[in-house]
């Protein structure tokens, strides 16, 4: 199960990096832009600084972060504790990663009648 977690986790973040590939030409900027919003979900997600000493409303903000649902579950996991909203938490990110692919598609597919 702690594989299917990081595995679903990997999916989200490919699936983030390859959008922004896509959405910008220029290599400099696509690296820039992965970058930054890479570590912005990190250190609301809590992946550098614990979310229990961020102020208040950053702690509700990492809330919608999947950095932070992929740590706590992580974390249950870890303690042999399987919490009910794990499998609603999976589905979402599922359904968010098909959503995503089919953006790439869509922006793949508008590229390339834009080019011609």
């Amino acid at each position: 199960l702690m594989i299917l977690v990081f595995t679903l986790g990997v999916l989200f973040f490919v699936s983030i990096a390859l959008l922004i590939g896509i959405a910008f030409h220029k290599y400099k900027i696509n690296t820039l832009m992965t970058t930054m919003i890479t570590l912005t979900l990190g250190v609301l997600g809590g992946q550098f600084i614990p979310i229990q000493i961020m102020p208040s409303f950053v702690q509700d903000i990492s809330s919608l972060t999947p950095n932070y649902w992929i740590l706590k579950f992580a974390l249950q996991l870890d303690q042999n504790y399987v919490p009910n909203s794990l499998w609603i938490v999976f589905s979402l990110m599922i359904a968010v990663i098909i959503l995503l692919n089919i953006f790439h598609g869509y922006l793949i597919k508008r590229r390339q009648l834009w080019e011609k």
